[in-house]
Parts: structure tokens; C-alpha cells; sequence
């Protein structure tokens, strides 16, 4: 693990990207917070930028959007990035009940959700 966390902190994104996939790395919140507490804030958040340009998944992007909400934030308006990265996901995958139930169940009472009413209620219907 000490050379990956060598090229991580170089910023050798791709070589960290694929060592970690050819070991099959199980991506939570708790094992990246674990495996890189070496690692600055802004160092891991560009590296999941990284792993979201090369695998969009919903995995990946509740794993930046718990990132932003429950780490180490180094910026104030977190909750307008994370709507950002929600956003483009559903764009892309605008059939996904998982998120769009997963957005519903976050942010629908929260008063600091980055969606408008109109996005959760044509989201909550979707799911219906």
C-alpha cells in the first residue's frame, strides 16, 4: 500500500485508478477513509473526479457525494457540488429509480438539498 499511496500523493491518478481496480478495491466511504487518511482532502476529491470520469456509476457517485457530507470538506458550498454530480449522473442514467429514490430519502426534508421541489417531486413520481 506504500507505493500506491506514493503515486497518490504525486497525483498519478491513472496508475492509482487502475492498481486499485486490478485488486478488485471495494470503494465505501469507510475504506477510502481509511486506506488514504495520508491522502489531503483535495488530493482525494480530485482523485474521485477521476474514478467518476472512468466508471459513472451509482456507487461512485454516493461515494463523492458522502465524501463532500461527511469527511473532511475543505470548501463551503459542498451542496451544490453534490447536486451537480447527482445531476450529471441522472443524465446520463435518467432511468435510475436507485438514485433518484436515494435523492428522495436525503434531500426531500432537507433544507439544504441543492433540488428544487419540481426535481423532487418528478423524481418521487418516477418511482411511484
Amino acid at each position: 500500500m506504500k507505493k500506491i499511496i506514493k503515486q497518490f500523493k504525486k497525483k498519478n491518478y491513472k496508475y492509482v485508478y487502475e492498481y486499485l481496480a486490478m485488486n478488485k478495491y471495494e470503494y465505501t466511504i469507510d475504506n477510502f477513509e481509511k486506506d488514504f487518511a495520508m491522502i489531503s482532502s483535495l488530493n482525494k476529491f480530485i482523485y474521485l473526479i477521476y474514478l467518476i470520469s472512468n466508471e459513472n456509476t451509482f456507487r461512485n457517485v454516493i461515494l463523492i457525494c458522502d465524501f463532500l457530507e461527511y469527511t473532511d470538506t475543505f470548501f463551503f458550498d459542498i451542496y451544490s457540488v453534490i447536486g451537480f454530480f447527482i445531476r450529471q449522473y441522472l443524465n446520463s442514467n435518467p432511468k435510475d429509480l436507485k438514485m433518484k429514490e436515494w435523492v428522495i430519502s436525503r434531500y426531500s426534508e432537507n433544507p439544504d438539498s441543492p433540488f428544487t421541489q419540481d426535481e423532487i417531486m418528478s423524481w418521487r413520481h418516477d418511482t411511484q
